[in-house]
């Protein structure tokens, strides 16, 4: 079997620098769907936290779930999760509907082990690049 690789640069508009992967998140229900970037969080035991602007605008409200979680937000204030069930997409190899979860004070997308440890990631920090090994 053969393997191809996914190269993906770190964003750099940061400091420091910091590795990313380009999603699609979409509403399994109503199919709506974003690209964004989510960045990698191997601190996280989780799938994937999103904003509450990805939230709304996905109309991810039709399928929240009712449970409780809760998250360590900048080090000290627990702050209370919504999950939620969406589809993510990384490119052509990974296609996943599962619980995500609404964070209400990040700006930014954060991908977790949950994800992580299914696909074969490599984190090149002196190329400044993630890369990603999958059958082809």
């Amino acid at each position: 079997m053969d393997y191809l690789k996914f190269v993906e640069k770190y964003d750099i508009s940061i400091t420091p620098s910091h590795p990313f992967l380009k999603i699609d998140i979409s509403n399994p229900i109503t199919n709506e769907e974003l690209e964004e970037k989510a960045y990698i969080d191997t601190g996280f035991s989780g799938s994937l936290i999103i904003t509450k602007s990805i939230f709304e605008k996905l109309n991810l409200n039709l399928i929240e779930i009712d449970e409780t979680y809760y998250a360590i937000h900048a080090g000290r204030f627990i702050t209370k999760l919504s999950p939620v069930i969406a589809v993510v997409r990384i490119k052509n190899f990974y296609y996943k509907k599962m619980k995500i979860f609404v964070h209400p004070y990040i700006d930014k997308v954060l991908m977790g082990r949950e994800i992580l440890n299914e696909i074969y990631l490599c984190l090149n920090g002196p190329k400044q690049v993630l890369e990603i090994l999958y059958k082809s």
